[in-house]
């Protein structure tokens, strides 16, 4: 914004289950004189957020008042989803990309990608395709992941996505929690959080995603996914909530930084720019840190940990590349704001071909530890599901086909999309776990209530198998928001399973 660029012509979609107070935000932008010249507008995504619980009304607030301040020319859409389950979110991603109107995606929570799984990953990468910049926070815990149920050791997804750009933190604070410098090259790791409880920025090595490319391309060790890729600001924003003001710590304020940053960047091009990640990657390719702040110091070592990750002033699981300056960036991989030729080619989808006609195993094993399994869940009890369809050049046919074979099984379909890659279907728990080889159970999750989830893996038949990229069946939460204002939970105790030493 500072170089004369707003994203005006852009828009900023944010994901969350509670959308802010529009006088919060007002008076927000009133302090500081700021004048948010587009629109802004909440879409409900599944019925909307529960009025009654409003324990996502902080993040959200950050998020938008963010946005607002650092792109005030873009505008911004809430997509508001009853809660942050699977389901929920793949059919806000869904929404998204039907609707064809965001240019970036500010997602702020996450979870243990060994937990919340991949189901989203085919979207992500039809996002990305379209030039959709999805942004997540790396998290809040160092070098685990947090998880509602216990924390554990691992990365945060969709940060871990490799078609996501993942946030990591700096400090911007002193060890003694006073307010520090906004331009700060430490790794973001204190307890300035109320009752001194830690706080580290999130990062390390995916267990699920092999090394994009655009890692490997710049010297990036190991054969898996790096996060984060980039770092931004994370201690002490100030943000204006129910009428008064609240300093907030963590990764999620750099997501929505990296978000408006993008539209800018697109508006400096003139038009979006394919597979977003990489463009970070591009711009360091081309200048290394030139376009970069680098991340010297610091590590994000969590409690007494002894595996951890430390930065070093180059390519780090703590900061990523760095922070990134965007308007050195947009000159960069736009020069005379025109793409250059490695970034110009775009294409509308991201295709894939047909499986095997064979049944498969699909999905995950929900992470229920700490959650109170109160059995298998009554053969009649209505329950949904998500399936995420392939997206093949025929996914159209591919759709029908799915949704003929689900009702003959008993599915009632409940929602499909203009793009035909999700299928919102419910059916009797029984015909549920027939119709997939599966076992549901029913489980108190705290303040989330009753839910349910599949105690073991999901079996697509061989009729559709050759359509569907992943099926999710079950709505237990497991992504938070990343933030000071989410629970927190120290480590039960329980194995961690392989470690990366620090480097």
């Amino acid at each position: 914004m500072q170089s004369g660029f707003d994203g005006a012509g852009f828009t900023i979609a944010v994901v969350n289950d509670y959308p802010p107070s529009t006088a919060d935000v007002s008076a927000y932008l009133t302090q500081f004189g700021i004048t948010h010249a587009a629109t802004y507008s909440v879409e409900n995504v599944d019925g909307g957020s529960p009025q009654t619980d409003a324990s996502g009304l902080s993040e959200s607030t950050l998020d938008v008042e963010t946005l607002e301040a650092l792109a005030p020319g873009a505008n911004v859409i809430f997509y508001a989803t009853p809660d942050l389950s699977a389901q929920s979110l793949i059919d806000a991603y869904d929404q998204i990309l039907s609707d064809g109107k965001a240019d970036a995606v500010d997602m702020s929570y996450g979870g243990c990608e060994v937990s919340v799984g991949t189901a989203a990953d085919s979207l992500f990468a039809q996002g990305a395709a379209q030039g959709i910049a999805f942004v997540a926070a790396s998290g809040d815990y160092g070098d685990e992941c947090f998880e509602v149920s216990g924390n554990q050791y691992g990365v945060n997804f969709p940060a871990s996505d490799p078609n996501v750009i993942g946030v990591g933190g700096t400090q911007t604070a002193t060890i003694s929690c006073q307010m520090g410098s906004i331009a700060s090259q430490q790794a973001w790791n204190d307890r300035c959080k109320s009752g001194g409880i830690q706080e580290a920025t999130g990062g390390g090595v995916s267990s699920m995603f092999a090394m994009p490319a655009y890692q490997s391309s710049i010297g990036v060790g190991g054969n898996h996914r790096n996060v984060p890729d980039v770092a931004m600001p994370a201690v002490f924003d100030g943000v204006y909530l129910q009428g008064s003001w609240q300093l907030m710590n963590g990764t999620s304020w750099g997501a929505p930084q990296v978000a408006a940053m993008f539209t800018e960047i697109d508006e400096y091009c003139r038009s979006e720019l394919p597979n977003p990640v990489d463009v970070f990657y591009e711009a360091f390719g081309q200048k290394g840190f030139a376009d970069f702040t680098a991340i010297t110091s610091g590590n994000n070592q969590y409690a007494s940990d002894p595996t951890y990750f430390s930065a070093d002033g180059g390519f780090s699981d703590v900061g990523g590349i760095g922070i990134p300056n965007g308007m050195a960036i947009a000159q960069t991989v736009c020069p005379n704001r025109t793409p250059s030729s490695l970034v110009a080619m775009r294409s509308s989808s991201a295709l894939e071909v047909r499986a095997p006609a064979q049944a498969r195993t699909v999905g995950i094993v929900p992470d229920m530890r700490r959650l109170t399994d109160l059995g298998e869940r009554s053969e009649s009890e209505a329950t949904r599901i998500a399936i995420v369809l392939r997206p093949t050049q025929s996914v159209a046919g591919d759709e029908q086909t799915v949704v003929a074979d689900l009702e003959s099984a008993g599915f009632a379909i409940e929602h499909t999309y203009p793009n035909h890659l999700v299928i919102d279907a419910q059916a009797p728990s029984g015909d549920v776990e027939r119709y997939f080889g599966t076992t549901l159970h029913d489980f108190a999750q705290g303040r989330f209530g009753t839910r349910y989830a599949n105690v073991a893996p999901l079996v697509v038949p061989s009729g559709v198998a050759p359509y569907v990229e992943s099926v999710v069946a079950d709505d237990v939460v497991s992504s938070v928001p990343q933030t000071t204002s989410g629970s927190h939970h120290e480590c039960d105790g329980e194995p961690k399973g392989n470690r990366v030493a620090p480097p």
